[in-house]
Parts: structure tokens; C-alpha cells; sequence
């Protein structure tokens, strides 16, 4: 499966935000099958995207990095973009880490 952010942002947007736009995409995307499958995912993002803030990452991607652990989301989820939004996705994937040592207590 090929995700290509160009198709879910509007035109001239630079920054993806918020938490309820990336849960809603999740829901559009039907990730939480596609988590069960086994399928990698290519998670194409524009040049033109400045940020993906972690509140956008972590509604698009939070639930499947919780589920599937880094490890074997790194190995499913692989993402196309430059090295600024790079770090974007790394600390999108240390915060939903944190979240879930939060959610189980640790």
C-alpha cells in the first residue's frame, strides 16, 4: 500500500496539524486493518511540506506504532521524505512510545 500525503492535503498547505485531521485520515485509510495484515506500507510525503507536527503524526500513526511496537513498525511503515520532516517522524515515533509507557503505567 503507497500513502501519498499529496493526495490528503490541500493545495498551498505546508504544515500538517492536528490530531483529529491525522485520526481522520487513520479512519480513511483503514489503518487499524492494515496493521493486522502484515502489509508495508510506503508513506510518500511531499517536498513541499514544511512540518508534520506530532499531534498530526501521532493521529495518523500513533495507534499502529502502540501496536505493532518501533521495531516492528520501522519494518512496515516506511517513509519517503526528506531529512527535515525525517526528524518529524522520529519524534513522532518517541512521543507515541511515551504514550504508551503513559497508557501502561511503566
Amino acid at each position: 500500500m503507497v500513502i501519498n500525503l499529496e493526495k490528503f492535503k490541500e493545495t498551498n498547505v505546508k504544515v500538517l496539524s492536528g490530531r483529529d485531521n491525522g485520526q481522520a485520515l487513520r479512519k480513511k485509510l483503514n489503518l487499524d486493518e492494515k496493521d493486522k495484515t502484515g502489509e508495508i506500507v510506503s508513506v510518500v510525503i511531499p517536498d513541499d511540506l514544511y512540518s508534520i507536527n506530532s499531534s498530526y503524526f501521532l493521529g495518523l500513526f500513533g495507534a499502529s506504532i502502540r501496536a505493532l511496537g518501533e521495531s516492528r513498525f520501522r519494518e512496515r511503515y516506511i517513509f519517503k521524505c526528506d531529512e527535515i520532516i525525517q526528524k518529524n517522524v522520529e519524534d513522532g515515533i518517541s512521543r507515541a512510545l511515551k504514550e504508551s509507557n503513559v497508557l501502561r503505567g511503566i
